[in-house]
């Protein structure tokens, strides 16, 4: 079963592989861009066009090669920004970069962008948070290269920037959607454009894949998210408890530096693979694992991967220790960190179930189907429908097409 980021997908693969693999296995040219779940590449890539695995992956793959230069920039920068954003700009990786600039197809729009960013950090240091949004607009700088050059048969391109922003910042957006709102009148007029931001670099990139569609009418746009996000928690957040030296945290749990390997994960999650024998130890010490005296959700999958759910809220001084068995510690010790939180952020947006379906045909601008709900098992059906490949038994008949669906 499929449940977290970055998990051994080997098994899982095999009974039920992603759409990309089962089209690919069927002739049909691929080209990925960033999908979830990604990582790692096939190993066979002869019907592969180009290939950008997911930001959760756990080294720097990618195909052709401008590719992977462009991933290993790309997860350094992600390590450096998970929940606060660094100034930096990784000058090393950076630098490995620059020689590949144009075949990655980087435009004077994004170079743009980026210079406003800087400019609008040194005049409002709060936002340097947008640099979160820029990495998804250099993601699809080289994903729409690799699909105007190649214009492989099904694409796929993937950016969380906008479900980030609605993550932090829903409670500035829509405020009146909280009965209780802690955010101070202060927090929310700083960050009320946050959302609004995303939105339009996701516009932007629709805008320039329309007009590719146009040029190119043999292609449909599908436009879809898993999941919508709706008002959750009107809570700031100070502090929050993270792993900082991961080493450091799994020595306390018996584990040597060479009998483990980390996997990226959402923060606050901290997530490895191990060794059998260590498993059956990190179960253990596991049920006995406590941070600011809450028990810490530990959570296994198959290969021997592992799960640690941490983020502990606003943690006051004197509860600032880990409990392991009959041991206690400081948080530096285990390594841990009370991390103070820059923007104050919690969860104000969160996932709801509702997500959003477009499908957008150039060669049939006058037709239009507008239908209030779908299945979402439906949407694997109807792409595997579209290139006349059979559908598996396992997932659900259609009950019309999707592919051609229109709304305004």
């Amino acid at each position: 079963m499929l449940t977290n980021l970055s998990q051994n997908l080997e098994d899982v693969d095999i009974e039920f592989p992603p759409l990309w693999k089962i089209l690919a296995n069927q002739g049909v040219r691929i080209g990925i861009g960033g999908s979830l779940n990604s990582w790692p590449m096939p190993a066979d890539l002869s019907q592969y066009d180009f290939f950008l695995p997911d930001t959760f992956a756990s080294d720097a793959q990618g195909f052709p090669p401008e590719v992977a230069k462009f991933q290993d920039f790309n997860l350094n920068m992600v390590d450096k920004s998970a929940r606060n954003v660094s100034t930096g700009i990784s000058g090393g990786k950076a630098i490995a970069l620059l020689p590949h600039l144009l075949k990655l197809g980087f435009t004077l729009s994004t170079a743009k962008k980026i210079i406003g960013q800087l400019i609008a950090e040194r005049q409002n240091p709060i936002r340097k948070g947008r640099r979160r949004i820029l990495q998804g607009v250099l993601a699809f700088d080289v994903f729409f290269q690799q699909l105007k050059s190649k214009k492989p048969q099904y694409t796929t391109f993937f950016s969380n920037h906008v479900a980030s922003s609605m993550h932090r910042y829903w409670a500035s957006s829509y405020a009146e959607d909280f009965k209780q709102n802690d955010f101070d009148p202060d927090w929310v007029r700083t960050y009320a454009d946050e959302i609004d931001f995303a939105m339009t670099q996701a516009d932007d990139m629709l805008e320039k894949l329309m007009i590719f569609a146009h040029k190119n009418p043999e292609y449909t746009i599908v436009l879809t998210t898993s999941m919508g996000q709706g008002a959750n928690l009107g809570k700031s957040i100070a502090r929050q408890i993270y792993i900082k030296d991961a080493e450091t945290f799994l020595q306390k749990l018996n584990v040597e530096p060479d009998e483990w390997q980390r996997r990226r994960v959402m923060l606050p999650r901290f997530a490895f693979i191990t060794t059998p024998q260590k498993s059956e130890l990190i179960r253990q010490l596991s049920s006995t694992l406590k941070v600011a005296g809450q028990p810490v959700r530990h959570e296994e999958r198959a290969n021997d991967y592992h799960m640690f759910h941490f983020g502990m809220e606003n943690v006051t001084d004197d509860m600032a220790y880990v409990e392991i068995g009959n041991q206690k510690f400081t948080l530096e010790e285990a390594g841990l960190e009370n991390t103070v939180i820059e923007d104050q952020s919690g969860s104000s947006g969160y996932h709801i179930p509702t997500g959003m379906w477009i499908s957008y045909d150039p060669k049939n601008m006058n037709k239009q189907n507008i239908q209030t709900e779908i299945d979402t098992r439906e949407i694997a059906p109807a792409v595997l429908s579209h290139f006349d490949v059979s559908v598996p038994e396992y997932m659900k008949k259609l009950s019309s097409s999707l592919i051609n669906r229109q709304t305004p």
